[in-house]
C-alpha cells in the first residue's frame, strides 16, 4: 500500500475509533445483528455492509479497546450509514495493494507482479470477506462430528465440552427468539392503541390527547418497546448460572465474553481480531451480547481448534481429523453412486503400505481416486508478494491440494504405463486388480474439510500438472454434501455427476468463481457447463447468484417440500471495456483547476436537465 494511500487508510481508521468511542455495546451489537439479518434475508437496501460477518467483527473488536462510554450517544441513521461507508472504505483499500503504485508503471510490471496478484487477491478476499457458508445448524453438527471422542481434552482446558457449548449456544438463541415474540405482543398492542386513539381524534381530539397521556398501559408498552429493542440480543449471565450452573457460567465469561476496554487495540483487519475468539460481547461480565451471526459457534471452533492442535496430543487429533473428513467423504459418494460402486478405503499400490490412496472407488467403466486434506488454509499476509509465498507453500505441502492431486495423480499415472495396478489395505492383504481397459474415465479428486476459495475452483492458478493431464476435481466437505443433496432432490443420478466432472474439469482457468457452488448452480441452472466450454472467450466470470438454487434446495428439504427446476440457456454478454477504462484510478490527483472545470460542467448539465 502506498503512503498516500496508507494515510487515508489510516484516517478512515481514526473516524471510526470516534465514532465507536460514543456508541454502547448494546448498540453496536444490534448494529452489527441488523446488517447480518439483512444480509442473509437479502434485505439490503441503501448503504450495507459488503461482508457483514467480517466486517462486524472488526467494528466491535475496534471497539473492544475502548471503555463503555460514560454518555451514550443515540446511534442514528446517519451515524449508522457513515459507520458502513467508513467499514467498506477500509476494506476497499485493502484491495488498492494490489493495483501498481505509480512507480511499479514506469517501470513496468513484472510476470511475477501479475501471478502474485493473480493469486493472493482472491485469496485475500476469500479469507476476509468469507466465513462459513453453511447454515447455523451445519455448523453445530461440524462440532459434534470433528470434536467428538476429545471431551475430557476440551474439558480441561475450557471447564466443559464442546457440547455443553452448544447447549449453551441454543440457550441464547432461544432467549433471543423470546426477546423476538414478547416484542411482537409490544407492538402489536401499541398498534391497536394507534388505531383506537386515531379515531377518537376524529370525534374529540383533545379527549383523545389526554386519554393517551394518562394510558398507564400505553406508557408501559412504551417503555418496554424502548428498552426491549435495545435489550434483543442481551442475557444476564446470572441466568446462564440459574440454567447451567456456576462452572458454564465461569467458562463461558473467561474463555467466550470480551469486556469491553480489556481488549488489546487493534488497527488492520489482519491483525488479530480478539473478539474472534471471544464474540459474547459485555461491559461488566453481569449483561452479555449474543451476536447472532454465527460468531459464537464459529469460536468454538477456534478455540477448540486451536487447543486440540498443539502439544502431545496433537497427533491424536490430527489423525482423528483427517479420519472423520474421509468418513464423512465416503458417505456422501454413497449417496450419489449407486449400490453396486466398490469402496477401498486406504488402499496401498503395494503390500508393504507404499503409495496409499484415502479412497478408491470403482464403477463401471469409471475409476475415481480421492484423497482428503483437513488442513485449512493458511492466512494471507497484506502484502501480495509475502502473501503468495505462503498461499503457494501451503499449496504444495503435504497438507495441500497440490500434494492430493500427485498422490492420486500417481496412481492414474501407474494404470496409464504400466496397465495393471493391485491395491492391498494396511495389512498387505490384496484387495482388487485394477486394469486399465477396465476404464474408459479416470477421476482425480480432492476433498478438502475447509473452503480454499479461487484457489480450489480456479486450478489454473497455483496446480502443477503435464499438459496432456486432466484437471483434478477439488471440492469442501461441505459443499459436496449441499451439492449432491441438490442433485438428489432434483432426480439426478450418477450420470449426471458424472457430466458434472467431464465439464467441469474444462472450465479452469477460462471460467472464475470463487465457491464450488457457482459452478455445481451453473451446471443445474442450464442444464450442463456446455455453454461455457463452447463459448468464444478467454474470461467468463461466473456471478455469485449462480449458488442461490442450492439455498432453494435447502429451505425446500427443511420445510419438507418439493423443489422444482426447469434449465434455461444462459446470456453470455461481453464485457465492455470502456465501463473499465472510464474508471480512475484511486492514487490519482486532480489539479485544482480540472476539478473547477468538472464542477462548472456538472453544473450545466444539472441546469439543462431542468429545462
Amino acid at each position: 500500500m502506498n503512503t498516500i494511500l496508507h494515510k487515508e487508510f489510516l484516517s478512515e481508521i481514526a473516524k471510526l475509533k470516534r465514532i465507536t468511542s460514543t456508541l454502547s455495546v448494546e448498540a453496536l451489537v444490534n448494529f452489527v445483528a441488523m446488517e447480518q439479518r439483512n444480509f442473509v434475508t437479502g434485505n439490503q437496501k441503501g448503504e450495507y455492509l459488503s461482508s457483514p460477518q467480517k466486517q462486524g467483527m472488526y467494528l466491535l473488536a475496534i471497539a473492544s479497546s475502548q471503555p463503555e462510554p460514560s454518555e451514550i450517544k443515540v446511534i442514528s441513521e446517519g451515524k449508522l450509514t457513515q459507520i458502513i461507508k467508513i467499514l467498506n472504505s477500509i476494506f476497499n483499500k485493502y484491495a488498492f495493494a494490489y493495483f501498481p503504485e505509480k512507480r511499479e508503471q514506469i517501470e513496468g510490471l513484472s510476470e511475477k507482479w501479475h501471478k502474485d496478484r493473480h493469486v493472493a487477491m482472491p485469496a485475500f478476499i476469500n479469507h476476509f470477506a468469507g466465513g462459513f457458508k453453511i447454515s447455523t445448524d451445519q455448523i453445530k453438527s461440524w462440532i459434534s462430528f470433528y470434536y467428538a471422542g476429545f471431551e475430557q481434552k476440551i474439558i480441561v482446558k475450557f471447564g466443559i465440552s464442546h457440547e455443553e457449548l452448544l447447549v449453551v449456544g441454543d440457550y441464547f438463541e432461544s432467549k433471543i427468539m423470546q426477546h423476538f415474540e414478547e416484542m411482537k405482543v409490544v407492538v402489536s398492542r401499541m398498534k391497536e392503541y394507534h388505531a383506537e386513539i386515531v379515531g377518537k381524534m376524529g370525534i374529540d381530539p383533545d379527549a383523545a390527547l389526554e386519554e393517551m397521556k394518562n394510558n398507564e398501559e400505553l406508557k408501559e408498552l412504551t417503555t418496554k418497546f424502548f428498552y426491549g429493542a435495545n435489550e434483543l440480543y442481551a442475557i444476564d449471565a446470572s441466568e446462564i448460572e440459574e440454567q447451567f450452573g456456576e462452572k458454564v457460567k465461569n467458562s463461558i465469561l473467561e474463555h467466550f465474553t470480551t469486556i469491553r476496554g480489556e481488549s488489546p487495540e487493534i488497527q488492520y483487519i489482519t491483525d488479530m481480531n480478539p473478539v474472534t475468539s471471544k464474540p459474547i460481547m459485555s461491559v461488566d461480565g453481569e449483561r452479555l451480547y449474543f451476536v447472532v451471526n454465527n460468531s459464537f459457534y464459529q469460536s468454538i471452533i477456534q478455540n477448540v481448534e486451536n487447543e486440540l492442535a498443539k502439544g502431545k496430543n496433537a497427533n491424536s487429533f490430527l489423525k482423528a481429523r483427517d479420519k472423520r473428513l474421509e468418513e464423512k467423504t465416503i458417505d456422501q459418494f454413497k449417496k450419489v453412486l449407486p449400490a453396486d460402486a466398490e469402496f477401498y478405503e486406504s488402499a496401498f499400490e503395494t503390500n508393504k503400505s507404499h503409495h496409499e490412496h484415502d479412497l478408491v472407488i470403482i464403477h463401471d467403466k469409471n475409476l475415481i481416486i480421492v484423497e482428503a486434506k483437513a488442513s485449512p488454509p493458511k492466512e494471507p499476509l497484506r502484502d501480495p508478494s509475502k502473501a503468495f509465498v505462503r498461499i503457494n507453500d501451503h499449496f504444495r505441502s503435504n497438507a495441500g491440494i497440490q500434494k492430493a492431486y500427485n498422490q492420486a495423480h500417481a496412481l492414474e499415472d501407474n494404470i496409464r504405463k504400466n496397465g495393471v495396478v493391485n491395491l492391498y489395505d494396511k495389512k498387505g492383504n490384496h484387495l482388487r486388480e485394477l486394469h486399465l481397459e477396465q476404464f474408459e474415465n479416470i477421476y482425480c479428486i480432492c476433498i478438502t474439510r475447509n473452503d480454499f476459495g479461487a484457489l480450489a475452483t480456479d486450478l489454473s492458478l497455483l496446480l502443477e500438472k503435464e499438459k496432456e493431464s486432466k484437471y483434478p476435481w477439488a471440492i469442501n466437505i461441505e459443499d459436496l454434501e449441499c451439492m449432491i443433496n441438490g442433485f438428489i432432490h432434483l432426480g439426478l443420478t450418477h450420470c449426471d455427476f458424472y457430466k458434472y466432472l467431464e465439464q467441469r474439469a474444462k472450465l479452469h482457468g477460462k471460467v472464475f468463481g470463487t465457491d464450488e457452488l457457482e459452478y455445481a448452480g451453473a451446471f443445474l441452472n442450464y442444464g450442463g457447463l456446455e455453454h461455457f466450454i463452447e463459448a468464444k472467450a478467454d474470461f467468463i466470470p461466473l456471478d455469485i447468484s449462480e449458488s442461490n438454487i442450492f439455498d432453494k434446495i435447502y429451505m425446500a428439504i427443511l420445510n419438507g417440500e418439493q423443489f422444482t427446476h426447469t434449465p434455461i440457456i444462459p446470456v453470455l454478454q461481453e464485457l465492455d471495456r470502456n465501463m473499465f477504462a472510464s474508471i480512475k484510478s484511486p492514487i490519482r490527483k486532480q489539479s485544482k483547476a480540472k476539478k473547477d472545470k468538472r464542477k462548472t460542467a456538472t453544473k450545466s448539465k444539472r441546469k439543462n436537465r431542468r429545462k
